[in-house]
């Protein structure tokens, strides 16, 4: 699946140098879905990866570097031509290197999924893109958003609800009903991944962003604004919060899975997957590794094990914030059911 990624790459050019397509490399992300996906459909799963490589290359020229990660607006431009890109069929591919390989992506989809998996996909890379937009803001006005502005951002900045849309595309399995996948059990579900998947990433991605300077932005530097903790007391906090989060999934996805349909359940399934998998990826990918990544192979970390439970204190109360607080209301769970 690399190999076939990898080729697609260099056919649409998606690197302006030898170093950057090393660093595009080292993101590994036939390895990163993969974990999300373990029984997934070979053609399914090469659109995905195709996806995830790309969001890396995206990511890395335009949302974290380059002349647009510091002015929303002309960002917020190119998403939008990008989404048009994406959602409108055309036989004309763009001529820049994203957009044509954004377009041909978006065809494979088209062939492979139903409108309604597309459909889905479309409202969660949207979101995705206008998180990023609000988080180059607060960048370029020099602001560090508040703990809860900061986790409605990261949740779609962090781009976890496209990565886990591409779930069904890349099961090949038939399609959830749409009753089911929206369904506030199993929304809550896919938003409380979403956003335990993005503070993991800020856990792993800590290196980087520092060998990079561009820590303006991240849960440790949030709760330290808000609190006045030493970076060990928000690491410690922060992953107080992060696994009460955890607690919560496993608590609503016990209860949503046992009426479930087929498709349903191999979802909720792949949900903890891409948990597991991001984690552990995120701990062996050269991406993240130091010094600049390459695509060197390196010793491999073990396999994580359970570790004790950690001291409830400190910790972020999570119903102290509106916009996590509303994943602990009462769930009706019959849309859930096939």
């Amino acid at each position: 699946m690399e190999k076939r990624a990898v080729a697609w790459i260099d056919r649409f050019g998606l690197y302006a140098s030898s170093a950057e397509r090393a660093t595009l490399l080292g993101s590994a992300s036939a390895d990163f879905y993969s974990r999300f996906a373990p029984h997934a459909d070979r053609d399914g799963l090469l659109i995905a990866t195709r996806w995830v490589y790309w969001g890396f290359a995206f990511d890395d020229r335009y949302c974290d570097a380059g002349p647009m990660s510091e002015q929303p607006d002309e960002f917020a431009r190119l998403a939008d031509r990008l989404q048009e890109v994406l959602e409108s069929p055309s036989s004309r591919p763009p001529t820049d290197p994203f957009g044509a390989a954004l377009h041909d992506i978006a065809r494979s989809m088209r062939e492979l999924a139903s409108p309604a998996v597309n459909e889905r996909f479309y409202r969660a890379h949207r979101s995705w893109l206008s998180g990023v937009v609000q988080q180059i803001a607060h960048r370029a006005n020099g602001v560090l958003p508040e703990l809860d502005t900061y986790l409605e951002m990261r949740i779609r900045a962090a781009g976890g609800f496209p990565t886990f849309a591409l779930l069904e595309v890349a099961n090949g399995l038939p399609d959830i009903p749409e009753a089911e996948m929206s369904a506030p059990a199993v929304r809550t579900l896919t938003e409380l991944a979403s956003m335990i998947a993005a503070l993991d990433n800020d856990r792993y991605s800590h290196s980087r962003e520092v060998d990079l300077a561009h820590t303006d932005q991240n849960i440790y530097q949030v709760i330290r604004a808000a609190t006045g903790d030493s970076p060990p007391e928000a690491t410690l906090r922060a992953a107080n919060f992060r696994d009460r989060l955890l607690e919560r999934f496993l608590e609503v996805r016990h209860q949503v899975f046992p009426p479930a349909g087929e498709s349903l359940r191999r979802y909720l399934l792949d949900l903890g997957h891409g948990l597991r998998g991001n984690v552990e990826w995120g701990l062996r990918a050269a991406r993240y590794a130091r010094p600049a990544p390459t695509v060197t192979a390196r010793p491999m970390p073990p396999v994580l094990h359970r570790r004790p439970r950690r001291s409830p204190e400190p910790s972020v109360d999570p119903l102290a914030l509106p916009h996590v607080a509303r994943w602990w209301d009462p769930l009706p769970l019959q849309a859930a059911r096939p």
